[in-house]
């Protein structure tokens, strides 16, 4: 059964109403409309409008809607607003100001970004509404830390469903080892049989169902794709990159397999992985940086003479598997902007996927950990410390 999203996003917008307030930030507008909606318009209760569509949180942990009178009841039953205005031919321009004068908008908060896509949901044509018509605000501001309060913090109850998620994944890679994963098996196979459990177990895919779960062989580099249609052989190393979602949460781990006796180089390179893993998770905590855990994963990669691997360490976990949220990354500001600058926080779940190229594949131990309200790393998923032999 899926959580009462309604009310939890009220109690997330009760506390990201106190943060506004700290910030000096008057009003948070989500400004949407039919055919380029927002990505946070249905989190606001927005998500079935048509024309233009505002949802307005106030520093007062009030909010208001304005939406087409035809919207108008839906947006109402979602419980969400305090106060739900209708417009008609005339538009919404007058119900903004007068919203705007009665409650002083100065500062705003809008959903533009450089660095994270869920938090960059006005269009530049709505940005140019909304300062054509409230001539009189001071400021735009971005509301990426609002969205990331919003989305990748996650309460009890959420952590709660992102584990039940989790371990539902580990189930049936566990079941898909023991029925079929064989050498004279193609990794197509091993793609259909686990999509056909998840199914089965009433799940959906944590990515595009298409390319999940991704399955590379041996030396072939892991990409976003599904297989390869190539055989599992003596000798041969499995990656197994998968996630599911269920009940509206997400999860998203790798599992390495050899087929035979592995030799000990491998065993060898294996270790440096889940070295490199565990040193990233001894860097988490609340007032660390997404580079400085990226850093601490990386260094045992290059300082064993391994080649860098080109992806950022990690990322948020939630209702999406790149769920927005501080990225374990380095500065590559071309790729990334300033997304691993952010300090981490609590309440979130980051996957931790350093990679190391092994001569015998890439060899990835993917793994999803909770930097909890304490500050402690809760490791939701079961780490793989040794090879899988088959």
């Amino acid at each position: 059964m899926e959580l009462d999203r309604k009310k939890l996003i009220r109690r997330k917008l009760s506390s990201i109403s106190k943060t506004m307030k700290q910030e000096g930030i008057d009003a948070w507008i989500v400004f949407t409309r039919e055919g380029n909606p927002d990505p946070v318009a249905v989190d606001f209760g927005l998500g079935t409008c048509t024309w233009r569509s505002a949802g307005i949180l106030t520093q007062d942990n009030e909010m208001h809607a304005i939406v087409g009178s035809f919207d108008s009841k839906a947006v109402s039953r979602s419980g969400l607003y305090d106060e739900v205005i209708g417009y008609g031919s005339e538009g919404p321009v007058e119900a903004l100001q007068n919203l705007a004068r009665k409650i002083g908008f100065t500062t705003v908060a809008v959903n533009e970004s450089e660095d994270f896509g869920l938090a960059d949901g006005l269009s530049s044509g709505m940005k140019s509404y909304l300062k054509k018509h409230l001539k009189h605000i001071g400021k735009f501001v971005s509301s990426e830390d609002l969205i990331i309060e919003l989305r990748g913090r996650l309460l009890t109850e959420e952590i709660a469903k992102l584990s039940k998620a989790i371990r539902l994944t580990e189930e049936i890679l566990d079941q898909t080892e023991r029925n079929a994963i064989k050498a004279g098996v193609k990794d197509k196979q091993v793609f259909e049989y686990i999509q056909k459990l998840t199914r089965e177990h009433g799940a959906t895919f944590s990515w595009d169902a298409e390319m999940d779960p991704s399955i590379c062989v041996g030396k072939i580099e892991p990409q976003h794709s599904p297989y390869d249609n190539v055989m599992l052989r003596k000798g041969k190393m499995l990656r197994i990159d998968f996630g599911i979602k269920l009940d509206g949460y997400c999860s998203d781990l790798q599992r390495v397999y050899f087929f035979g006796n592995p030799p000990s180089n491998f065993e060898e390179d294996f270790a440096f992985a889940r070295e490199a893993n565990d040193a990233a998770i001894r860097k988490l905590a609340p007032d660390a940086r997404g580079l400085e855990v990226d850093h601490a994963g990386r260094e045992v990669v290059l300082r064993n003479g391994f080649k860098n691997f080109m992806h950022g360490l990690g990322h948020a976990l939630g209702t999406t598997a790149h769920e927005i949220g501080p990225i374990l990354a380095p500065q590559w500001r071309n790729r990334y902007g300033r997304a691993m600058d952010k300090i981490l926080g609590t309440n979130i779940v980051f996957t931790i996927e350093p990679t190391i190229y092994s001569k015998f594949g890439g060899i990835n131990l993917e793994q999803d950990v909770l930097l909890d309200s304490e500050g402690f790393v809760k490791e939701l998923s079961i780490p793989q410390k040794q090879v899988i032999t088959l």
